[in-house]
């Protein structure tokens, strides 16, 4: 019969493992992001030939994921599930009205290779927010800061290790 063998591997790195080895690049970068796995919300990674070294994790609680998931379970749909459904909200918000961006702004961004967030699992957060905007445009600004924050993610680590080819896996992506 057929044996097999099971293997504990970090969240992260398996996220890392499948988008590097469907990538058909030589040498890349991979980046990580979702709600929470072993400890961290996110990671990258350098890989070449066929290795895959960590260069740098995101730490729990520092979570798109988790703000999005609770965006999500806000609004009436079910986290883990529907956020895709919060990306299609979002097409019919307005991100750029300057109160509601700038709270968005002041509670998460990057920072040296890290990103960071104020209190992620905050529903008082999310709840006022929707008492004074719309829920399209919440999420509209919501994802429009998340896109800002993980490109500039990238950048930092694109121009730290001269490396240009990346890989995006994990739930946020």
């Amino acid at each position: 019969g057929i044996t097999t063998k099971t293997s504990r591997v970090h969240h992260q790195f398996a996220h890392a493992y499948g988008g590097y080895i469907t990538s058909k690049y030589d040498e890349c970068l991979v980046f990580t992001l979702d709600g929470y796995g072993s400890g961290c919300s996110g990671a990258v990674f350098k890989c070449s030939q066929g290795n895959i070294e960590l260069i740098k994790t995101i730490q729990h609680p520092n979570s798109i994921g988790l703000i999005y998931g609770l965006t999500t379970y806000l609004l009436g749909f079910k986290p883990n599930r529907h956020e895709g459904k919060l990306v299609g909200l979002a097409a019919y918000g307005n991100p750029h009205i300057p109160k509601l961006y700038n709270s968005f702004y002041k509670k998460m961004w990057h920072e040296d290779g890290n990103i960071v967030i104020i209190n992620p699992l905050d529903p008082f957060y999310i709840k006022n927010l929707l008492k004074n905007y719309t829920r399209e445009d919440v999420v509209a600004t919501l994802q429009f800061r998340i896109e800002e924050i993980v490109t500039d993610w990238i950048k930092h680590f694109i121009k730290e290790t001269k490396v240009s080819k990346i890989v995006l896996s994990g739930g946020v992506f």
